[in-house]
C-alpha cells in the first residue's frame, strides 16, 4: 500500500478529514467495536471523510473501494468492521462493475 493511501487513515482527533481522491480511491477505516456496524457519511462535493464515531480505537481496519459519484450525491453506506479486507474489495469491485456496465448499456 502506497504512503498516500495510508495517509487516508480517519484521524482519531478530528471528525472530517479532507482528502484529495482519485478516480478509484481507498480509504481505511477503524472501528471502536469489532461487530458494530459503522456509518460512513462521503460527501463528494467537499471530499470529507466522516466517520460517525470520535473516540476511535485502532482495532480493526478496512480498505474500501470507492467510485467517486456525481457532485452533490451523498453516499451512505454501511460497512461491517470485521469483514476480511479481501471480500470488501470483492464486493466493491462488483458494484463498481455492475454500475459501470449498467451506465455502459443505458
Amino acid at each position: 500500500m502506497s504512503k498516500s493511501n495510508r495517509n487516508l487513515a480517519a484521524n482519531p482527533k478530528t471528525r472530517t478529514k479532507a482528502v484529495t481522491i482519485p478516480l478509484l480511491f481507498k480509504l481505511r477505516i477503524r472501528s471502536i467495536h469489532p461487530f458494530q456496524w459503522k456509518l460512513i457519511r462521503i460527501t463528494v462535493i467537499t471530499v470529507n471523510i466522516i466517520v460517525s464515531t470520535l473516540h476511535i480505537k485502532l482495532i480493526h481496519s478496512l480498505i474500501v473501494i470507492m467510485q467517486i459519484y456525481p457532485m452533490k450525491q451523498k453516499i451512505h453506506l454501511l460497512l461491517p468492521s470485521v469483514s476480511p479486507v479481501k471480500s470488501i474489495q470483492r464486493h466493491w469491485h462488483s458494484v463498481v462493475a455492475n454500475q459501470w456496465n449498467a451506465r455502459r448499456t443505458s
